[in-house]
């Protein structure tokens, strides 16, 4: 049969159509229509809940959490009965991320708040630019301050001012957390004004400002008592250390880079943070704070490698916060030491980083995590042996991003500490995943090859 006749054949053959008496048809109905209700919800609740939706996407518009590309519209557009559950659960549409949206996108924001009901909101606001869009939709986000349970702003001075004069008087009675990047040339009214509202919540727990380095001038100090955690880039010393003496509720703080570290107006002066339980020293030049700081109840310190580089190098920075842990008879559970890409000192001594961690502030250490390269000296600090006292003798978790040691180094300080550790499957600088098993004490490492970990072990 030639070409012409086997399409003439297709062309004529008669199509058969499945009848309502053939069985296969029933088949060919999707199942998802046969999914319990309750087991539907959960799987509902399951998508617009889960992490790895988050910091993927980064374009504009409305979202359901920030930088991902899910909402729950696309619950709505798969079939009928799909559609009438997504609209019956209001606690689905509860959390929107908002990312200056264009003008075709305002309404879908107005359709979700819609949809969220009565119930409380979490939110997250990025609005730059003045555009006629973003100035409807700082509107519209400030028209449901009431339902605010939770709220992370950023916003430029041109839409500033239209949320400041949407705030209605009174408070929040639903608030719990705030977050204000204070980085966008706030005016002294303005930022008085959002301050006032949050801070009068009466379920307030949490307060976060961030980029705060302008504001010890622009807002009333009573307000900084409030504050529960606070995140600096760049701050002269002198006007930091005013605005924490008034920080007596603060749980975390994060510094970048301390300038005017010289100035004499500050030489003594130490200020005790009673309830700071984190402190992050970022970028550099920070170790002339810590020499003014009393942390009593400090539980975690994140450093950087340039931590260690400082613009008076005429004091050494590890003898300030050793001196600083001493003065604050503190007992760490986390330790972490970064390295900074801002800075040029990508290397700490090892010699240095041993004398901090054999300081009895750290004795009680669980958590350590080293980003900084690390030598033979290092690991053989870290290798118990019977009869001497053990260096960390609680540690539980240890990470380590760069390890230079010989393998049969590495092999010791394992056995050594395979009692108190649960080694990960393998060992490789790129794949840093520990075992499924969270409840075990882990122990990862960075090696300049992947090796397996029986090669250790055995």
């Amino acid at each position: 049969m030639g070409l012409k006749d086997t399409r003439s054949s297709w062309c004529n053959t008669d199509p058969t159509y499945p009848t309502s008496s053939d069985s296969t048809w029933e088949t060919t109905v999707s199942p998802i229509t046969r999914i319990p209700v309750e087991l539907l919800s959960k799987i509902f609740f399951a998508y617009v809940e889960w992490e790895k939706h988050k910091m993927r996407f980064r374009g504009r518009g409305v979202t359901i959490w920030p930088g991902s590309p899910v909402t729950p519209f696309v619950l709505t557009w798969i079939c009928r009965s799909w559609r009438n559950l997504a609209l019956s659960l209001p606690r689905l549409w509860c959390r929107v991320s908002i990312s200056s949206p264009r003008s075709f996108q305002i309404h879908i924001l107005k359709l979700w708040l819609q949809r969220s009901q009565s119930y409380p909101l979490n939110m997250w606001a990025t609005l730059y630019g003045d555009t006629s869009s973003n100035r409807i939709t700082a509107a519209t986000i400030m028209s449901v301050n009431s339902r605010w349970e939770s709220i992370n702003l950023r916003l430029r001075p041109d839409v500033q001012e239209i949320c400041s004069s949407c705030l209605t008087f009174g408070s929040s009675e639903l608030l719990q957390s705030f977050f204000i990047d204070m980085g966008g040339a706030w005016s002294p009214i303005n930022a008085s004004r959002f301050c006032s509202f949050m801070f009068s919540a009466p379920l307030l727990r949490l307060s976060c400002w961030y980029n705060a380095q302008e504001q010890p001038r622009a807002i009333d100090h009573q307000m900084w008592a409030s504050v529960t955690h606070l995140h600096i880039g760049t701050i002269h010393l002198p006007r930091l250390l005013r605005a924490l003496k008034e920080c007596r509720q603060l749980q975390l703080l994060q510094i970048g880079v301390c300038t005017d570290s010289g100035n004499p107006l500050v030489a003594d002066a130490v200020v005790t943070l009673p309830s700071l339980r984190s402190l992050y020293l970022q970028v550099r030049n920070t170790a002339c704070l810590v020499r003014h700081l009393q942390l009593p109840n400090i539980r975690r310190l994140r450093l950087s490698s340039g931590f260690f580089s400082s613009d008076d190098m005429s004091e050494d920075p590890a003898a300030l916060l050793l001196l600083m842990l001493n003065r604050s008879q503190c007992l760490l559970d986390s330790f972490t030491l970064s390295r900074c890409r801002e800075s040029s000192t990508g290397y700490v001594d090892n010699q240095i980083l041993l004398t901090l961690l054999r300081c009895q502030q750290l004795r009680n250490l669980r958590d350590l995590m080293i980003g900084t390269t690390v030598d033979i000296i290092f690991i053989q600090a870290l290798t118990g042996s019977a009869g001497d006292d053990v260096l960390l003798p609680k540690l539980r978790s240890l990470k380590l991003s760069n390890c230079n040691a010989a393998d049969r180094v590495i092999k010791e300080m394992l056995s050594s500490r395979t009692a108190s550790m649960r080694p990960v499957q393998y060992i490789t600088p790129t794949d840093m995943s520990c075992g499924a098993d969270s409840q075990w004490p882990i122990l990862e490492l960075g090696l300049r090859r992947k090796l397996p970990l029986w090669q250790f072990l055995t």
